[in-house]
C-alpha cells in the first residue's frame, strides 16, 4: 500500500477532525456507492413483484444508510486487547497475498489506508 497514500488520507482525516464518517464523504466513489443508480434498481425490482416495504427499506440503505439504528460501545480496555492480540495468523502467513489485496483494494477504493499507528487516537476507528 502506497505511503503517500496512507499519508494524504491521514492528512485529510485530520483535517475533518478525526472524524472517519466525514473522510469517507469526502474520499466520496466506491466509498459512498456514488456510482449506484439506486431509482433503476428500484424500478426493475418492483417489476418483479417486490413488496413495497422492501423496496422502501432498499431505498433506505442505499441513501441513507444501514442499519438504521446502530448503537456501539467498548471499553477501552477491550480496544487495547484487540490491538495488542495483532492480525490473526494467517495473516503473517499469507503476507504477501494480504498485501497484494490490500493495495487493490486501496487501489480500487474500497478501503483506506491508514498509517498503522493511528489506530489508538481516532476515536471509533474499530466500529467505522
Amino acid at each position: 500500500v502506497c505511503v503517500h497514500t496512507a499519508r494524504a488520507n491521514l492528512m485529510a482525516l485530520m483535517h475533518y477532525d478525526l472524524d472517519v464518517s466525514q473522510l469517507i464523504n469526502f474520499r466520496g466513489n466506491n466509498f459512498t456507492g456514488a456510482y449506484r443508480n439506486v431509482d433503476l434498481t428500484i424500478n426493475i425490482l418492483a417489476s418483479h413483484d417486490i413488496p413495497q416495504y422492501l423496496l422502501d427499506a432498499y431505498r433506505r440503505v442505499m441513501t441513507v444508510g444501514c442499519p438504521a439504528h446502530f448503537v456501539a460501545e467498548t471499553p477501552r480496555e477491550n480496544v487495547l486487547e484487540y490491538w495488542r492480540n495483532g492480525n490473526n495468523p494467517s495473516i503473517l502467513a499469507n503476507l504477501d497475498k494480504v498485501m497484494a489485496t490490500m493495495a487493490k483494494e486501496t487501489r480500487n477504493d474500497y478501503v483506506i489506508a491508514l498509517p498503522h499507528w493511528v489506530f489508538r487516537f481516532v476515536p471509533h476507528l474499530m466500529f467505522t
